[in-house]
């Protein structure tokens, strides 16, 4: 058997307490739109959340009684399942978690369960429309990794080019690039993880997965979390490509209650799709700048006889 709660709003310490709570509500209930929060804070007690479990109860109930809620904690016991079932969209990801005070104690707690967690950490991901705490967060692992990657990056001696054979000082060129990479990770990874969680949400719903496009762009901002192994030399880009590729798969998942097959057609398809038209249209511009360039040949013999 396994223990779940009921979380009951039995009243507000103040009424200013009401608009806070049901801010906050709105961002961790994603099955519920703001009007029927808000009847259900007019309707008191009222059961908020069910089927809550041991990793999402203290947040949730913090969160609520930090802003002026009365809460009831009910418990039940149910049987037990696996961990790999358990409802999308139940918990409260701590770097979401608006009553988290340590910010960086969440930033570490959610790049260590994005990164090991598995299924649990991903089928806690909501539908909030609020996506910009995660997009943040992609944002951050970015430019950590890349700050981290530098010495790496600039090590010339390590990718060979330290002798006569390769006079070409690449350091203040790869200098500059990663300078910029870093300035710049805050407009470009939220905007590459919002253009391509449209295209990856569109296989998922192809493939009859649960939950909304801002599940999707959780996923993906949170399985950037593997950026951080391309600090490893050498074999550190390998890493990082094939661990996020497994987070996705996994992320995808757990997260639209799909198949891990399906979640992998998912995660690989569009890639696939995409490479084959860059490869087609590479090849008919091949095609006809070789052939204006025959005929335009042709055309001078022409002319010269």
């Amino acid at each position: 058997m396994e223990k779940v709660y009921s979380v009951r709003i039995a009243g507000f310490r103040d009424e200013s307490s009401r608009g806070k709570v049901l801010e906050f509500l709105s961002y961790v209930v994603s099955n519920k739109t703001i009007q029927e929060l808000e009847q259900m804070l007019n309707d008191l007690p009222a059961v908020i959340a069910e089927g809550v479990t041991d990793q999402g109860l203290p947040m949730l109930v913090g969160g609520l009684e930090s802003r002026g809620a009365l809460v009831d904690v009910i418990s039940t016991l149910i049987e037990a399942g696996p961990t790999e079932e358990e409802k999308p969209g139940a918990g409260i990801v701590a770097w979401e978690d608006r009553s988290e005070k340590n910010i960086f104690g969440a930033f570490w707690k959610t790049f260590k369960n994005s990164l090991f967690g598995g299924r649990r950490f991903y089928s806690n991901l909501s539908d909030s429309r609020a996506v910009l705490p995660p997009l943040a967060y992609a944002a951050m692992i970015w430019i950590i990794s890349i700050s981290l990657s530098m010495p790496v990056l600039l090590n010339r001696r390590l990718f060979g080019l330290d002798d006569d054979r390769f006079p070409v000082d690449l350091g203040p060129l790869l200098l500059r690039l990663t300078v910029i990479g870093i300035v710049l990770a805050p407009v470009y990874v939220p905007l590459v993880i919002s253009m391509a969680a449209g295209l990856f949400h569109l296989f998922i719903s192809l493939m009859g997965g649960e939950g909304g496009y801002e599940r999707t762009v959780r996923v993906l901002a949170y399985a950037s979390s593997a950026g951080i192994f391309q600090a490893i030399p050498v074999i550190g880009l390998l890493i990082m490509w094939w661990y996020m590729l497994y987070l996705v798969i996994t992320g995808f998942a757990a997260a639209h209650r799909i198949s891990a097959w399906r979640a992998a057609f998912c995660a690989v398809g569009p890639v696939v799709i995409i490479s084959i038209m860059v490869s087609i249209f590479a090849a008919l511009v091949a095609f006809f700048v070789g052939e204006s360039m025959i005929m335009n040949r042709f055309h001078d013999m022409l002319q010269f006889n």
